[in-house]
């Protein structure tokens, strides 16, 4: 028998699918809540992969763009078709035109061409609103967790010259401060919870957009 452990990680992504997967089958008819669990399977995949390996692997967001399509289409009647490729287009699109962007201006790449992909599907599944709300809140969740993981960097990297001494631990610091200003950090996971928390709420987020913007 196997005696092996289940790491942390993955076993609060499985947990969070259950959830999920009660949450949705309470909150949507049964094709349209199993059209955003088979999204948010795919996201959570998709997570887990980009944080351990810094990929978004094509295997899974390529088709995902041709079955969020068929999902809006037939399984997602609030989508819809026109939406899907809407969502797609502009998703991708937007993301796209930022990473170019980012380039010109910095030299250097940004996003990649996965986190594109990404948001390709992410619009098929979810239509253009989605897509939208998926770009802006990514965006600042993204911020406050690469703001969070810069502090926590600094603060380890306070501790380790606290405790060395003389001019090489010194010079240490400071190469590792300047390395925040470029560090790395997967954009992949922020634009799945993002989009997680759409196909969850829906609803409820539409509903309070036209109310305070009616």
């Amino acid at each position: 028998m196997c005696q092996a452990s289940i790491p942390a990680r993955d076993f609060v992504a499985e947990v969070a699918l259950g959830v999920a997967g009660l949450y949705l089958s309470l909150s949507f008819p049964i094709w349209d809540a199993l059209a955003r669990l088979l999204l948010d399977s795919a996201l959570m995949a998709i997570s887990l992969i980009d944080l351990e390996w810094r990929i978004v692997p094509d295997v899974l967001s390529l088709p995902g763009i041709v079955w969020g399509a068929f999902c809006a289409t037939f399984l997602m009647p609030e989508i819809g078709f026109r939406q899907s490729i809407l969502g797609a287009l502009v998703g991708s699109g937007f993301l796209y035109a930022l990473a170019k962007g980012y380039v010109l201006v910095r030299k250097r790449e940004g996003l990649g061409l996965g986190d594109v992909k990404l948001m390709g599907m992410i619009g098929a599944y979810l239509g253009l609103p989605g897509a939208l709300f998926t770009i802006f809140f990514g965006a600042l969740l993204g911020s406050a967790g690469g703001i969070a993981l810069a502090l926590l960097t600094t603060a380890r990297t306070e501790m380790a010259a606290e405790g060395s001494h003389g001019a090489a631990a010194q010079d240490d610091s400071a190469s590792s401060s300047v390395s925040l200003l470029t560090m790395s950090v997967p954009f992949a996971p922020f634009l799945s919870l993002a989009a997680a928390v759409y196909a969850a709420f829906q609803p409820q987020l539409v509903g309070w957009f036209l109310e305070n913007h009616g």
